[in-house]
């Protein structure tokens, strides 16, 4: 049985942006509209997850990087506003969104949202606040190696392709 290191499945296929995130992000998923200001053109979807720095929009046919955008979310018949910019995209997954500008009666909607998603676990294992304690730390740690582990059995035994597995090292909650 052959193991290959998340470094060796990356590598393989290129590498990506390196993540370095600020705030942890919540699965959750809300209507999205997102209008790329240059050009007009609108895309309709839903989120993946959120957070309070921005979103993450499923779509087959992602915007560039640095494209400004306007994003209009939807969740329980409440609405968010908010000016972004892509930051990432993944083609035929969808595009990470960093918000430059949350419209200000907006942003309670937006806090009340993230509340409720505490209750959850974030999407992913490996965004924790600066002031975690060593453990939770810890404990993340040993999720993510748990994950790599089980990922890469995976591969071994046919269940997911290469180009799976480095989509879910990259991103958890990318299929």
């Amino acid at each position: 049985m052959q193991y290959y290191s998340s470094e060796k499945i990356v590598s393989r296929l290129g590498r990506q942006q390196i993540e370095h995130r600020i705030n942890r992000r919540y699965l959750m998923t809300t209507t999205a509209e997102v209008v790329e200001l240059a050009s007009g053109s609108r895309i309709r979807t839903r989120t993946m997850d959120v957070s309070r720095g921005g979103c993450f929009v499923d779509t087959l046919l992602p915007l560039p990087v640095r494209s400004r955008v306007r994003v209009f979310l939807s969740k329980g018949g409440e609405s968010l506003h908010a000016d972004g910019t892509v930051t990432y995209c993944q083609p035929g997954l969808g595009m990470g969104v960093a918000f430059t500008n949350v419209i200000p009666e907006h942003q309670p909607v937006l806090e009340g949202w993230l509340i409720e998603a505490c209750r959850e676990r974030p999407a992913d294992f490996g965004v924790l606040p600066k002031y975690a304690k060593q453990e939770e730390k810890e404990s993340a740690d040993r999720d993510r190696s748990t994950v790599r582990k089980l990922i890469h059995l995976l591969v071994a035994r046919g269940v997911l392709t290469e180009g799976d597995a480095a989509a879910l090292l990259r991103e958890p909650t990318a299929l």
